[in-house]
């Protein structure tokens, strides 16, 4: 995604950015300006998975993040002339189509660009449009784009049979890890005293059924990864091998992008994004030290932490597209 100034033309234009995820949305509403965009407002939401969640849920979500960054700009809600949503799940075309035909029976933009969540942060300056893109939030994935434009992606394929690397699959690892030294076969932990305080259990045995229950989300399950983190940054051997583990599950899925791109002798950029990496600086370090190990570092690394408005920066500079 190639960084340009608005034409002319364009000034004043207002344009949406979307960033929805297994755990939320957030909606981005800006004004076209000569030198970029101006923020008008922004709303969030839920999930927006579409896989995940399901379709009226997260049509849901982004309504209501949309409706909010309208109503924080105190604009009514109206068709604008541009629109970039990035979103979990359509990977798939059938979900894809989808929200194509959402976004038209709601009128919500002019032009629409429906791409997965985080490839927007290709835009994001300082670093060049191309390079490695690793995001690890609820879920994870790496894609990786070459100079000519061209995309391959790595993992992404949800909680059951991939993501490794994601918030879910730490978490998922320290409960684990947690239960384990509680039935007596694993590492001594502190782990267990956290997942019991985050699950508001009364005793350990009780953390299967709670992470089991229907009423636990994805997301919720997630929200231990950060413990995990803590836990592994005070010291704690086992979640340090859990974070080790993770940033490796990243690396390799990284070094697979760069094989298939012909970039594994490139100077590559690297950026990293989601809620869970962007606000982890150990994850972060010890996925770049792999890297650098592999003998693959990266020439450049940057972090984006707000991709609804790396979608909105999208979205002034797209060319028209049919909705």
């Amino acid at each position: 995604m190639a960084i340009a100034e608005p034409s002319q033309a364009a000034v004043g234009e207002l344009v949406l950015g979307i960033d929805g995820g297994g755990s939320r949305c957030t909606a981005v509403l800006a004004r076209r300006q000569p030198a970029g965009i101006d923020e008008l407002g922004r709303g969030h939401d839920g999930p927006a998975n579409a896989v995940a969640a399901g379709f009226d849920e997260a049509a849901a979500s982004v309504a209501a993040a949309v409706d909010a960054a309208f109503a924080a700009a105190q604009l009514p809600v109206q068709t604008v002339a541009s629109a970039c949503l990035g979103l979990a799940g359509v990977g798939q075309e059938d979900v894809r189509l989808r929200w194509h035909a959402w976004c038209r029976e709601r009128s919500l933009a002019a032009a629409v660009e429906i791409t997965p969540d985080g490839l927007p942060a290709f835009g994001s300056p300082p670093l060049p449009g191309w390079g490695l893109l690793v995001i690890s939030g609820t879920g994870s994935i790496v894609w990786g784009r070459d100079a000519r434009g061209g995309l391959h992606r790595c993992g992404g394929r949800g909680g059951l049979i991939g993501d490794e690397g994601s918030g879910l699959a730490i978490a998922t690892a320290g409960l684990r890890a947690a239960i384990r030294f509680h039935d007596g076969w694993g590492p001594a932990t502190s782990l267990l005293a956290a997942a019991i305080q985050h699950t508001s259990v009364d005793r350990p045995d009780d953390l299967p059924a709670a992470v089991a229950a229907a009423t636990i989300s994805r997301a919720a399950i997630s929200r231990f990864a950060p413990q995990v983190i803590a836990a592994a940054e005070a010291g704690d051997p086992e979640a340090g091998r859990i974070v080790a583990a993770a940033a490796a599950d990243l690396g390799h899925q990284s070094l697979a992008v760069l094989t298939r791109l012909g970039l594994q002798s490139e100077a590559y950029p690297l950026r990293l994004t989601g809620g869970l990496l962007c606000n982890s600086p150990l994850l972060q370090q010890t996925l770049v030290a792999w890297l650098t190990k592999a003998g693959h570092p990266p020439a450049a690394v940057a972090t984006v932490d707000d991709l609804a408005l790396a979608a909105a920066t999208a979205a002034a500079l797209s060319s028209r597209q049919e909705t």
